[in-house]
This record gives structure tokens, C-alpha cells and sequence, in this order.
């Protein structure tokens, strides 16, 4: 797969919309009050709902957009996150006398897909951890990464001013609709880390062609 050349036809292709909460997929926190975390929720068809597969550990609830868990006791529990479709996202909770997880670093959405001619701007938001923050990209010829605060900006390449791909085989056959994807890394002020996967779709043209 090599970055830079061409697709074709459609602008763009939405990003972000898989359901998504911000939370990592699996946490530890205290019981009570002290140990409880919220997190954001994303993507998919509203209205969202969850449940807690052992409601006497581990208590959940959502308001409008935000997830919130509660340790009720030691043990653990699997919590589901649904939209209005079923997509669900699952996260492990284990709760216990330890610190709460809530300043774990992450960043949602884990993932998104954008056509090979978009050059919109692709925003992630960046939770817990201890700012400020950095931002990586593995390929800088079809992405571009700043950081503004919490939320982190995938713009176009910053010498091709695109997100031009060639999707070939390794025989450099040249793969119709083929994807490419670039790891986004965010990094806090003590080295801890994490990524999304920014998908970027051959729009179909051919090599080098129809991709501004």
C-alpha cells in the first residue's frame, strides 16, 4: 500500500460514525462516590442506553451523552454501551480498594474512515491523562496532527496538501476501493499514551487519478 495517488468519484466519506464511548476497554476503580467515572458517548443512532451484567458491582447510568459508572462492591462486571440500532461497545470493570482509573489516557473516537478526496478535518477528543499533550502521526506525507487543548485535528498532508493513496498488492496491482491507514497517537506530560485509526478509502479512479 503506498500513500499519495489515486481515486476517484465521491468527496469523502463520513467519519466518526460508529458508536464509541471514551472510556478504555477495560478499567479499575474504587468502590463509592470517590471511585466513580463518567465518560462520553458517540457515533452510532441516539438515544444510547446501558446495562451492567452485575448491577450489585458495578451500577451505570447515562445522561444525554455521557456514561457514568459507580463501584457498588468488590468484584467485577461487563457493561454494555447500545444505540438505537444494537451496536454496542463493551467495557470490563473491575472494582476493588484500588485507585480509580479515571485518569486513564484516552482518546475517541478509536476510529474513522475518510475518502482519499476529503480534506475536511478529522477531530478527536482527548480524555484523562496529564496535559498539555502531544500529537504523532505514522504517516506524515497524508495527514497533518495539532492539538488545540483536549481535542486533537487530522488535517491533510502537510507537503501534499491531500490524502492521496495508490492501494496496490504487492505486486503492484492496483486495488479497486483499497484502504490505507494512518495510526494517530496522542502522548501527555508523563509519556503515557494513546490511538486511533484514521482509515483513509481509495475512491475508486485509479492509480493517481481523480484524488486532488
Amino acid at each position: 500500500m503506498a500513500a499519495c495517488g489515486g481515486g476517484a468519484g465521491t468527496v469523502g466519506i463520513a467519519s466518526g460514525n460508529a458508536l464509541f464511548t471514551s472510556a478504555p476497554g477495560a478499567i479499575a476503580i474504587a468502590v463509592g462516590a470517590s471511585g466513580a467515572v463518567s465518560y462520553s458517548i458517540g457515533g452510532g443512532t441516539p438515544v444510547y442506553t446501558t446495562t451492567s451484567s452485575n448491577a450489585s458491582v458495578a451500577a451505570v447510568s447515562i445522561s444525554d451523552s455521557s456514561l457514568h459508572i459507580v463501584g457498588v462492591a468488590a468484584g467485577s462486571a461487563e457493561i454494555d454501551v447500545l444505540d438505537a440500532k444494537g451496536a454496542s461497545v463493551k467495557i470490563d470493570v473491575t472494582v476493588g480498594a484500588g485507585a480509580t482509573s479515571g485518569s486513564l489516557l484516552t482518546m475517541a473516537p478509536t476510529a474513522v474512515t475518510v475518502g482519499e478526496n476529503s480534506t475536511d478535518a478529522i477531530v478527536f477528543n482527548i480524555y484523562g491523562g496529564t496535559g498539555p499533550y502531544r500529537a504523532l502521526s505514522s504517516d506524515l506525507t497524508v495527514s497533518n496532527v495539532s492539538i488545540a487543548g483536549s481535542t486533537l485535528t487530522v488535517g491533510v498532508g502537510a507537503v501534499t496538501g491531500n490524502r492521496c493513496i495508490n492501494p496496490v498488492t504487492s505486486d503492484g496491482t492496483y486495488v479497486i476501493g483499497g484502504t490505507y491507514d494512518v495510526t494517530v497517537t496522542v502522548l501527555d506530560n508523563l509519556g503515557a499514551s494513546a490511538t486511533s485509526i484514521m482509515t483513509i478509502k481509495d475512491n475508486g479512479a485509479g492509480l493517481n487519478q481523480g484524488c486532488p
